[in-house]
């Protein structure tokens, strides 16, 4: 019994020693309707800046997705996004 309850006590310094996991940040997916609300685009604006890849994205299941981060890293400048280098 004595073994156990030293074992139980290793556990615990070892477990409280430990410490926590990093939160994983969860990034927040936009559409495109979104992406046209925020930025204040047409349809064709949003193909046109994902085809020249400034504004990254993934289809998922037949729709189009704009992470977040992403989307903010390429605008941060205050420019209009049809103005960002890469789309004329």
């Amino acid at each position: 019994m004595e073994n156990l309850a030293q074992l139980l006590e290793k556990i615990l310094s070892t477990i409280q020693s430990k410490e926590p996991p990093s939160v994983k940040k969860v990034e927040e997916w936009l559409d495109n309707a979104d992406i046209k609300m925020r930025l204040n685009i047409s349809d064709s604006s949003v193909y046109r800046l994902r085809k020249k890849k400034v504004l990254p994205s993934r289809r998922i299941s037949g729709k189009w997705y704009y992470q977040l981060p992403d989307f903010k890293s390429g605008t941060d400048d205050g420019r209009h996004p049809d103005k960002i280098s890469g789309s004329e």
